[in-house]
């Protein structure tokens, strides 16, 4: 687990903790995070983000998922 800067469009910066998850090929953020990036807002499927810097495509925890309070840095992030 470690951190990293994420922003999101016009929003503030936000020191965020991920698990590295060598397995996930894709970057998903939690519940949490998720409902501070959108307020209001509907969560689309991906989104794009910044971490540290580097944009990516970022996507919601599942309805189903039973790590949807973890932030999950996938491999997709790690290929950049």
């Amino acid at each position: 687990m470690f951190p990293l800067v994420v922003r999101f469009r016009n929003k503030p910066s936000y020191n965020v903790h991920f698990v590295y998850d060598t397995d996930s090929p894709f970057t998903f953020l939690s519940k949490e995070l998720c409902n501070k990036l959108f307020v209001t807002n509907t969560v689309s499927a991906q989104f794009p983000i910044e971490i540290n810097w580097e944009r990516i495509m970022a996507h919601p925890p599942n309805s189903s998922s039973h790590f949807a309070h973890v932030n999950l840095l996938g491999a997709d992030f790690c290929a950049l």
